[in-house]
């Protein structure tokens, strides 16, 4: 990007943006990881902290990060540098991040993408017993029934599983021992890898012009498909009776893990990140509403969309609530983590090491970069604060004033502009 003024390519129309966002939001997990989830943290009851935090947490980030992409019109790392320069690392940070978000989601499209080839298949690897990876432990529900199972029990002193679970474990995964038994290579995964990094490559080496329209794919064929597996589902015998246990709410587990535990949960387990993932965005909010000025911002949105009525609820959240959740939770995750485990196996301590380091990987670029800036630049402190007289406006300092929206514009686009020169 150096050299050149050129404004970042826009969206085609407002449709692009929207299902673009959507499709962020709408994936995977929604399919296979909230159900399994809500079952098992209370039913009906895990959807008050999920709702709960849904509002006073992921909205309010949202906003914030929706809005300074649209109104720097930047890319990530120019977007941070003309706001508050010295919080530039958060760019780095959120890259490092999504790329190892990226990676855990490539690997479960690849199993996927195993499972689809799989269906076409006339008889079903995962209903019967008879394949070459199974062992004495299978149990084919097809023509035995679950008293069998609990048979298999008592008389081995092993716990029997079925065709499905032995076809995911043995076929698709040839799991190991442990991690520090790596395996053989598997070429079927190695060429369905390919297969799902070059449909990654072809989603996004266009720019957004053409991810944009993949996005009317990639946001819509999860609704439609959790659609059909309801309709599905409810035609099932004894469906309604299955979804009144799933969902019935079992208020006690809201009070297991004292509450907070809970929370942390709901967002472990979804996001695969932890204490980083919040410590990312508490850094987001105080750069935006503590350093560059939460009604500076507000002003500048209120100028792109009009005014709203919920403005200083909006500011209230940045600037307090929502950090504070930010900052309780990353806490949280550091003072209560446990040790990763699969199953009944725990991962070696050297394991353990290395997961924690890939989280710190992120995190790191925020402290380091931020010394960095304050060590070479030969801008002042203030300008690399946010507090100087380009683009920023401390709402301590003006909070009573009223502010030319025009001359911010014209401070912040001189500033992008010279920002990546």
């Amino acid at each position: 990007m150096s050299g050149t003024n050129s404004r970042q390519v826009s969206w085609s129309r407002s449709w692009d943006f929207m299902f673009a966002t959507a499709g962020w939001s709408i994936g995977l997990g929604n399919i296979w990881r909230f159900p399994y989830l809500c079952y098992q943290y209370g039913g009906g009851a895990f959807l008050i902290p999920y709702i709960f935090f849904g509002f006073v947490f992921a909205l309010p980030c949202l906003m914030l990060e929706a809005s300074l992409g649209q109104m720097v019109r930047k890319n990530l790392i120019d977007t941070w540098r003309s706001k508050v320069p010295v919080f530039t690392g958060i760019a780095y940070a959120n890259m490092v991040m999504s790329f190892l978000f990226v990676i855990h989601y490539a690997t479960l499209l690849v199993w996927i993408v195993k499972y689809f080839g799989a269906s076409f298949s006339t008889i079903l690897p995962w209903i019967s017993c008879k394949n070459t990876w199974n062992d004495e432990r299978c149990v084919d529900f097809t023509i035995q029934n679950k008293s069998e199972l609990f048979s298999l029990n008592q008389l081995n002193g092993t716990r029997g599983e079925s065709a499905a679970e032995q076809y995911w474990k043995l076929n698709v995964l040839k799991i190991s021992s442990g991690i520090n038994e790596v395996g053989s290579l598997q070429l079927d995964l190695m060429a369905y890898s390919a297969l799902v990094w070059l449909l990654i490559y072809l989603s996004t080496f266009k720019g957004i012009k053409f991810s944009a329209k993949v996005s009317y794919i990639t946001a819509t064929l999860p609704a439609i498909l959790i659609v059909v597996m309801v309709i599905l589902g409810l035609t099932l015998d004894g469906s309604m009776a299955g979804i009144s246990h799933y969902l019935r709410p079992d208020i006690s587990k809201l009070a297991d893990f004292e509450g907070g535990p809970y929370v942390f949960e709901l967002f472990n387990q979804s996001s695969s990140v932890a204490w980083n993932f919040f410590i990312i965005c508490g850094c987001e909010l105080v750069a935006v509403a503590w350093f560059y000025g939460a009604k500076k911002h507000c002003q500048l949105i209120r100028r792109m969309i009009g005014p709203t009525r919920t403005e200083n609820v909006i500011i209230f959240f940045w600037k307090y609530f929502t950090l504070a959740w930010c900052l309780a939770l990353a806490a949280y995750s550091i003072v209560f983590h446990k040790a990763l485990t699969y199953g009944n196996y725990v991962y070696p301590s050297w394991a353990q090491a290395f997961a924690h380091t890939l989280s710190f990987s992120s995190f790191v670029w925020i402290p380091g970069y931020a010394i960095y800036l304050l060590l070479t630049s030969k801008k002042t402190k203030a300008e690399l604060l946010g507090r100087g007289s380009q683009c920023s406006n401390n709402d301590d300092e003006k909070e009573n004033d009223e502010v030319d929206e025009a001359q911010i514009e014209l401070q912040c686009t001189k500033l992008v502009e010279s920002s990546v020169a």
